[in-house]
Order: structure tokens, then sequence, then C-alpha cells
């Protein structure tokens, strides 16, 4: 009781009487009221407290409970927080999961159900005589706690205020909920609930981490990588096992995800690291509701597109990606290393590298500062020789040698950044123009196939160095145009986006 439980001086003639405004902390229970006269003063003493004037019934729960609950599951459905004892209690009490019950200014527990009219932690109305609580709202989760954490039993009496941490002084115990703590930065109020969840990734190589805190965690969890956590269809694609982790190891603070050879090809982004406690059904988005943090995957952006040319020198800029690096490198392959098909359909030797092609020279212009997420662009370039590879449409596929990546193999080259199209015509497609008569050739096929392409005749493709109007020169059939054909053996840009090359109307 407050002032030593013994009253301010009385008011209103001796007929009223105030303990001060400090909240009543007794146990519940039946207590004489001792009367001391104001003519005794300053009655200080118990015997100074005489006369009985009545009773004194302080009505709340008994103290000294501890309840456990878990994260994803809503606290007190399955009467968890129950068996709750005492002197006056009614349904409509309410107990709110705090830091402290005492300390000033303290904010809900973290990952508690918030709903209108009722901030997080603050339990809904208790049922069965006062006895019995829970947190679980109508709604997504059914009103499960998303987050583990250490927490203290408050309690509010029904006809209080009970809308604010100021009103639940009473502490009757500690609660445990059993799960992750959420990441720092979910939970910016610094409470016990809140450590450094966040990771990071690195495309192409094998995904495992250590250091996951909480309260009670253990081997067999499992986190799953989700655009959305709890929803979806699937998880995010690049990641082993539909994005799910192997069984967590170290009582429950490490993850892999996959064998030893197995690496991450996702493309570029921020994912949600969502969590799924051991003994329960870990096997799709649904059951992976809380997001303990967040994965950033250090890459180039999917779905890319980038043009080179048959028998050219190929250089273009605007890889787009997140933490690209100087001295990441590509490669032009069917199957980007680890993708669907890369194992049952790249075969030695050339494991689903095109042929002629070649790993890029080191990549430049990053830009890169060590930010945890920066969206930057690389210059690529395979050299100043030509790129003797067929035409076609494949992919750029990525390695992080600016991350330490060997880059040794094809299947280091584990991302794909998008679509290359090497622009060229298809061979063998054989045609007859007649002389005396002007030339134009039809239906040529390719990819990439462009108005404004040109055709040039000669002897031996690439044995001349370009086009000259010297008529010496022309004369040698080895090295120049053909002689008697219209500019020298050059058509006129192609027409039909690529697909009508003409000598013009001049006789052949």
């Amino acid at each position: 009781m407050p002032e030593g439980s013994t009253s301010l001086l009385s008011s209103s003639d001796g007929a009223d009487f105030s303990f001060g405004p400090e909240p009543v902390t007794a146990l519940p229970g039946a207590y004489r009221l001792c009367w001391c006269p104001a003519s005794r003063s300053p009655c200080r003493d118990e015997s100074d407290f005489s006369a009985q004037a009545g009773v004194l019934v302080v009505k709340g729960p008994f103290l000294g409970y501890s309840r456990t609950c878990h994260a994803t599951q809503a606290c007190g459905e399955a009467d968890e927080v129950s068996g709750i004892r005492g002197s006056g209690l009614a349904d409509g009490d309410r107990l709110m999961a705090l830091i402290s019950c005492t300390k000033p200014n303290v904010m809900g527990a973290t990952g508690f159900p918030e709903v209108a009219g009722r901030i997080a932690g603050i339990s809904r109305p208790a049922r069965q005589h006062g006895s019995s609580f829970s947190w679980g709202v109508e709604g997504a989760f059914s009103g499960s706690v998303l987050a583990g954490g250490e927490y203290r039993l408050c309690w509010c009496s029904k006809g209080f205020d009970c809308t604010t941490p100021g009103a639940f002084g009473l502490d009757i115990g500690p609660l445990t909920v059993v799960g992750p703590h959420l990441s720092c930065d979910i939970n910016p109020n610094g409470h016990s609930a809140c450590a450094d969840q966040n990771r990071d990734a690195v495309g192409g190589l094998r995904y495992t981490f250590t250091g996951i805190s909480g309260i009670g965690l253990q081997d067999s969890d499992s986190i799953m990588v989700l655009h959305t956590c709890g929803s979806g269809s699937a998880g995010v694609p690049g990641f082993p096992n539909g994005g799910i982790s192997n069984a967590a190891t170290d009582s429950g603070a490490s993850f892999s995800w996959g064998s030893l050879n197995d690496s991450t090809w996702a493309p570029a982004g921020m994912y949600g690291l969502c969590w799924c406690q051991a003994g329960r059904t870990c096997a799709e988005p649904q059951n992976f509701v809380l997001e303990i943090g967040t994965v950033v995957v250090s890459a180039p952006l999917g779905g890319q597109s980038f043009v080179c040319a048959m028998y050219e020198a190929c250089a273009f800029g605007g890889v787009s990606g997140i933490n690209l690096r100087d001295s990441d490198v590509f490669r032009i392959m069917s199957v980007c290393g680890q993708a669907p098909g890369f194992d049952s359909g790249c075969l030695a030797p050339s494991y689903c590298e095109i042929p002629g092609a070649r790993v890029s020279f080191p990549s430049t212009g990053s830009g890169w500062v060590g930010e945890r997420m920066q969206l930057n662009n690389l210059s690529v370039t395979f050299g100043t020789g030509e790129l003797q590879v067929i035409h076609g449409e494949f992919r750029l596929c990525w390695c992080g040698k600016g991350w330490g990546s060997s880059c040794a193999a094809t299947r280091d080259f584990a991302v794909d950044a998008g679509q290359i199209t090497i622009r060229g015509p298809l061979g063998n497609q054989d045609r007859t123009c007649f002389s005396f008569e002007s030339c134009t050739i039809k239906d040529i096929t390719g990819t990439g196939l462009e108005s404004g392409d040109r055709m040039m005749l000669l002897e031996t493709c690439r044995t001349g160095s370009g086009v000259t109007i010297t008529p010496t020169i022309l004369i040698d059939f080895n090295t120049r145009g053909v002689l008697g054909m219209p500019n020298f053996g050059m058509s006129e840009p192609a027409t039909d986006d690529g697909a009508t090359f003409s000598w013009g109307s001049a006789a052949v």
C-alpha cells in the first residue's frame, strides 16, 4: 500500500481517506481498516490505530505467474495464459505485455496484434471470470504474435481506462514468447526483442548465415525466402529447395540452403527472411508468416536486354543491378549456371557456353561505395576483337568476381542478367540473280535483322577490309567485291525488317 499503508490526513470532517496518488500494489485480499483519532496525531505506530472501522478489500490477481506463448501463434488462444487467480477478478479485466509494468513511457510488446482502439500488447477482455486472457484478433494470421521476446504480464482492472501502458501497473509475472527476435530496422524502439537479423547474399555463391537470435530457438527451425512473408504460391526463384532452408543448426541460429554445390542464382533484390518453428508444417509460404529480417541479394537485375552482332566487337553499358562491383565478369550462355536445365542439358565440354564466346573483360563503372543496397550499373566488353559466335538469343550470365568468386567454371556464372541477342543471318540461304537484270533477294531470315542492314558479295566473307572505288584494287577477286555488281557488290540498305536486299535498278 502507498504511504506505508497509512492514509493521508482525512478530509470532509473525517469522512474521506486517501492513500495518495500512487497505485496500490498490495496482494489481493481483505485488510482491516484501523482508525487513529486526530487527537493522537501524528499517528505513526501500529499501536496508535486501535479502532477497527471496517474492512478494505483489495481486488486483483495474485502474483508470481509465468506463462509461455509461441511466435506465429495467437497468444492465449490455446489457454496458454489462463489459470489466473485472485480476488474480485472479472471478465473484462485485461493484461498487457510490456518490458516493464512500472517504467514510464514504455511501448507495447513488439509483434503483438495491434487493432483499432487497442495498442500492441493489450489483451482482449478476460474470460472465465477474469482467469483467462488472449491476444488473438480476427484477420491476418489470426492475431499471431510475430516476434520472440521476454515480457512482463501487467494487469488492469475492468472499469478503468485500460488503453495505455500507464494503466497496467501491477506486474503478475513473466511472459516468454518463443521465437526469433525481429530485426532492429523492423523494431526501431530497441526493445528486448530487437536484434540485427538482416543478412546479405551474393549471387552465384552458396547462401548460409549464422547468428540468428531469439528465445527458445531450436535445431530444425526453418526459413523461407519470400517476397512477402506468409503469402504467395512459391519462394523466390533462385534459392535452392524453392527458397526453404535446410533444417537449422547451432540451436536454431544457423541456416543454409541446398548442398555444398548449390548456389544462389536469384536476381538482385531485397527479400523477406520468413521463419517457421520446428515441429510444425513448414512446406509452403503460408507456413512462414514471421519476417525476422531481410536478405539483400547482390547481383544484376533480371529481365534486361542487350544486343551485339556476329563477327563484331561486343561491348555495352547499362547492366543494372544491386551492389555490382568493378571486375565482375559475364559469359554468353544458353542457360546460366545452376538455372533450371543447366545440370541436365549442359554437358561437357561447353557446359552451355555458346561456341566462339568468351568470358568478358573485367567490368567497370560500378561506382559501388559499400552501401547495403546500392542500385548501380556496369559497362561490359568482350574485348576489341570480333566475337565469332552464331546468331541467336542467349543469356547474359554474371559472376561476382569483384566479390571474390573465382569465376573459373561455367557453373560460377549462375545469375541471369537477361537476354543478349547476337544479330545475324541464318547460314546457307542461297539465292539467284541473273546477268543483265537487276538483283533483289528476299525472305532472308536470322536473329535481330533490321532495315538498314547491308549485304556484300565477296569471294570469301571478311577477306576484304572494306569497299573502295579504286578500279585497280577491285580487279583482285580474292580481296574485294565482285566486278560487275552495282556499288562494287554492296547492297542498298535492307528493307522489310532486314529481310529484303537490293542492289538497285541497275543490271548485274
